[in-house]
């Protein structure tokens, strides 16, 4: 799925690359080299679903206190699939993954703002 040479950067791109990385460390039993014994930790973020991910293009979205909710009902996924959402709020566009939505799927404006605005062309999506 990943074979592109532009997959992306920012938060999106980190948190599939922290997941992929720490299913690969999982499957480590025993590690040695001439730098040491252990292996990095990735870091602390969202891990996003790296497999299969369904993007939900221009779902309905309220603004409120400071809070972007979606508002499309949530639809039940297989544990190894996962559902972002392409938004666009106040002039730039959003890919937002399920994984970094509370349960009521919503997510401060900050945090929106701060970490999910999209960048590059990965993944691909055909805007409407």
């Amino acid at each position: 799925m990943y074979l592109k040479g532009d997959m992306g950067k920012g938060s999106y791109f980190l948190g599939i690359i922290r997941s992929i990385y720490r299913n690969v460390l999982a499957g480590i039993r025993g590690f040695s080299d001439e730098f040491g014994d252990s292996l990095e930790t990735p870091s602390m973020g969202v891990e996003l679903k790296p497999r299969i991910r369904n993007v939900f293009v221009n779902p309905s979205h309220e603004m409120n206190e400071g809070r972007v909710k979606i508002t499309t009902p949530e639809r039940e996924l297989p544990e190894w699939e996962g559902m972002d959402f392409y938004i666009s709020h106040r002039g730039d566009d959003f890919l937002i993954p399920r994984e970094a939505l509370d349960s009521a799927l919503s997510i401060s404006e900050h945090d929106l703002v701060s970490n999910w605005k999209r960048q590059g062309r990965f993944p691909p999506i055909g805007k409407p």
